[in-house]
């Protein structure tokens, strides 16, 4: 056993693969209808190997989270970029919401309790995991017009509330949402998503045709047979469904309603010549030319730009917003995607890849989150009780409801969406993961880009704003 203990101090990497099997495997387990998954179960199992002491670099947690987000981005670029102008604001408006609820819920819970300034804002950043908001907090204790060891104690007592609340707020938000979400959003959630993606795939590849000519069949025969096309070739007969090829460019035939496309005379059916607009598309997470590896150059180079554009911070007074890295990962992910879309030959990741990539990204990042918060998690809780640890639970868990209550009733996104908009409000990837792995699609990434950026910058400002309510 000591042997094993010293192994695992000097060689973490080991500790991370451990946490990983045991994580995937405690996930996977049932009891009834009910199990972990492998994003709670590794952070778990994270949680009891880090009581051992074994320390793990925070550069390897966020290298992963990087991949991850990259991953989530690159996946879901060209919808994003179609669904934005319609839901963005929405959305924005939405996150908004979320965050004053997450404080109001904060605040109350603090003040029933009397945690003084330093555990309120410990609390908040910790069940809402954030972590920028104990900077901006301790910026403000630091400005209050109290003695310096009183500072001193507030600041202090801001990482023990912390430590505590982030396990729970990390785990406890993952499992909420993707085990209570979908039931609260409405309906089968993973046939609606499959359903909009269908719908998504049907209109990008009705964006990416060209209308050539139409013309109105005469009869039923015409339509089952083909009708001769009228335009630059009128020697071609096209069957619905066909393609043909003639002076280097492909044509296509498709039977419309008269409501779906552009009819040549009101009523009745129409034939539609078409043909792609620049060639055959491949999108994000098609194999293309490169069917068995991907294009590690896309992705390096998209992590290291959005990392950059990410690390740019804007001063507004004293408080610094950013991005950071993650939402810049994030964010260059989306674009790659979209530039992949339009221009094929950019470069390509392969859909097994991109699952590697978010799974495997996602449940490192929760292992040395795990290893990490262990000792510290367990030693708040004996210097703070159990109560920090319950009323974590409840700041946690509240705005979760309540956000997905007001995206369903209120808002009435589409339930994929919604869970996405909910988790990017919240800033956890590790409750979008969870998500995806549950709904079995990417769609609830559509809501999470959007709510992030409003919900990283909110949040980060509320380390100032319960500081005020506080005092």
């Amino acid at each position: 056993m000591d042997w094993t203990v010293t192994t695992l101090r000097e060689y973490p990497e080991a500790a991370i693969f451990l946490a990983l099997a045991l994580g995937y495997w405690i996930g996977g387990l049932r009891i009834g209808s009910f199990s972990l998954g492998s994003v709670t179960g590794t952070l778990l199992m994270g949680v009891l190997i880090g009581q051992l002491h074994v320390t793990v670099s925070a550069n390897v947690k966020a290298t992963f989270l990087l991949m991850f987000l990259f991953a989530v981005g690159y996946g879901a670029g060209p919808e994003f970029f179609r669904s934005l102008k319609n839901e963005g604001v929405p959305q924005a408006i939405f996150a908004a919401v979320q965050c004053v609820v997450s404080l109001v819920v904060a605040y109350a819970v603090a003040k029933a309790l009397g945690y003084d300034v330093g555990q309120a804002a410990g609390l908040l950043a910790g069940s809402q995991t954030i972590s920028g908001l104990l900077g901006t907090a301790a910026e403000a204790i630091n400005k209050l017009a109290i003695p310096d060891d009183e500072k001193k104690r507030m600041v202090d007592a801001m990482p023990v509330a912390y430590a505590v609340t982030y396990i729970f707020g990390t785990a406890g938000s993952a499992w909420i949402l993707s085990s209570l979400g979908p039931k609260l959003v409405g309906g089968d959630v993973e046939a609606a998503c499959k359903e909009y993606e269908a719908t998504m795939a049907r209109q990008a590849r009705s964006a990416e045709l060209r209308l050539v000519a139409q013309v109105q069949p005469t009869s039923l025969t015409d339509m089952l047979l083909g009708v001769e096309a009228v335009g630059p070739h009128s020697d071609t007969v096209l069957h619905p469904g066909e393609e043909s090829t003639r002076g280097g460019r492909t044509f296509g035939a498709l039977a419309l309603a008269p409501e779906v496309d552009r009819p040549v005379n009101a009523g009745g059916p129409v034939l539609t010549l078409v043909e792609p607009r620049r060639g055959d598309r491949r999108g994000p997470g098609s194999a293309g030319l490169s069917l068995n590896m991907s294009d590690i150059l896309v992705v390096a180079a998209g992590v290291t730009i959005g990392a950059f554009v990410g690390a740019l911070a804007i001063k507004i007074g004293e408080v610094p917003l950013s991005l950071s890295t993650s939402g810049g990962a994030l964010i260059a992910g989306l674009v790659f995607s979209w530039l992949r879309s339009v221009r094929p030959s950019f470069g390509a990741v392969p859909e097994p890849i991109l699952w590697m990539m978010n799974s495997v990204g996602l449940n490192i990042f929760m292992a040395v989150v795990g290893i990490n918060s262990g000792p510290g998690f367990v030693t708040g809780l004996r210097e703070a009780g159990v109560s920090l640890f319950l009323a974590g639970i409840l700041v946690t868990t509240i705005p979760l409801l309540v956000g997905l209550l007001v995206a369903r009733y209120v808002f009435r996104f589409h339930p994929g969406i919604a869970l996405g908009c909910v988790a990017g409000a919240r800033t956890t990837g590790a409750a979008l993961g969870a998500v995806q792995d549950v709904v079995q699609s990417k769609v609830p990434a559509l809501g999470y880009t959007v709510t992030y950026a409003v919900g990283n910058t909110i949040l980060t400002i509320w380390g100032i704003v319960i500081v005020i309510l506080m005092t």
